[in-house]
């Protein structure tokens, strides 16, 4: 009874936790925290996670203590040209892009207007760790959603027709529909990359997110440097996501130090503020504060068009459509056409 209840309150506080974690790392204020919420998205990524590693722990009937130890004797150094290809999408991954999300998330979120007025300190230590963890658990997290395929329409149709397997063509098999079911579901740093004609979706076991895990797997776990292919690691996966989000945060603030440069020059800055047309003294802090989350929102929307620029024109052009149906043919009798049929 005592291993029952032992994993009773695991499976019960484990969630918990780590979603009550995401709401300390995302900094929401304590009167906003909803534990239900939390211990459904720790929920969705504890059980899987934990599925997964018993799976790979009960893979080998060898011990611990002996993998280990034959996992350090099968280690041989890497050629140059493999070795700076890992080291590059490691350091995109693992350091630039956590630093540039945790970085925007906190300029645009969590700093106060007394940060924008320049009455706190402007960044230790800590408040750049913390950025870091959080872009880090962020970034993971998204990528381990998109590798079970969790951001896809068909997911979420299949689990609303309580279907959780994947949906099979004729033959029984899931393989035959993989691109049907990626089609619409590039979710991030949108850049259409194409093979043999057939664009490479993010998502799925097959996806840009799987590849760069599976191969960094294969590096860690196995050793196989020959595994390690720059297209995968860098091109298709590690440049996108890392420059997209580079460009949110550095575009915001040049966007931003623009804004207020020309607000600086049409305006004339007060002790208490500066004034606005309508709005009379707006303390300087808050003005601050509110132009930049409207540069970065507004950067971040031109990113998202940018990105989903094929979908949007597809809307165009079937609400085009739509409309001149509409003006045309409404109540008209279309007919083939026949020569014999003009006199």
């Amino acid at each position: 009874w005592i291993a029952i209840t032992l994993t009773a309150i695991v499976i019960i506080s484990m969630p918990l936790a780590i979603g009550r974690s995401f709401y300390y790392l995302l900094r929401i204020p304590e009167k906003y925290i909803h534990d239900p919420l939390a211990f459904c998205l720790g929920g969705a990524l504890f059980f899987p996670a934990v599925s997964i590693l018993a799976q790979n722990t009960n893979s080998s009937n060898e011990s611990l203590l002996k993998r280990t130890v034959r996992w350090i004797s099968r280690f041989r150094r890497p050629p140059s040209r493999k070795l700076f290809v890992a080291l590059e999408s490691f350091f995109l991954w693992f350091f630039a892009a956590p630093m540039a999300l945790g970085l925007s998330y906190d300029l645009g979120v969590v700093k106060s207007q007394k940060w924008f007025a320049r009455e706190e300190k402007f960044y230790d230590w800590k408040s750049i760790a913390f950025s870091f963890v959080m872009g880090t658990v962020v970034l993971n997290t998204w990528s381990f959603l998109l590798y079970f395929n969790c951001l896809s329409r068909q997911f979420w149709a299949n689990i609303g027709n309580g279907i959780l397997e994947a949906p099979v063509d004729g033959n029984g098999n899931n393989d035959g529909i993989f691109h049907a079911r990626n089609q619409d579901i590039d979710a991030g740093g949108r850049e259409n990359v194409t093979v043999d004609g057939q664009e490479i979706p993010w998502q799925g076991n097959q996806g840009r997110v799987a590849k760069f895990f599976k191969i960094w797997r294969s590096v860690l776990c196995n050793w196989e440097w020959d595994s390690i292919d720059r297209t995968s690691l860098l091109d298709d996966f590690a440049r996108p996501v890392t420059r997209q989000l580079a460009s949110a945060l550095v575009g915001s603030f040049l966007s931003f130090q623009m804004v207020m440069y020309l607000v600086i020059s049409i305006l004339k800055v007060q002790q208490g503020g500066i004034p606005l047309p309508f709005l009379g003294i707006v303390e300087y802090g808050m003005f601050r504060k509110t132009i930049f989350r409207m540069c970065m929102a507004l950067h971040v929307l031109v990113q998202l068009a940018s990105g989903f620029r094929a979908n949007i024109d597809r809307w165009f052009e079937a609400a085009h459509g739509a409309a001149r149906d509409d003006r045309y043919l409404i109540g008209e009798l279309l007919m083939n056409y026949s020569p014999d049929q003009v006199k």
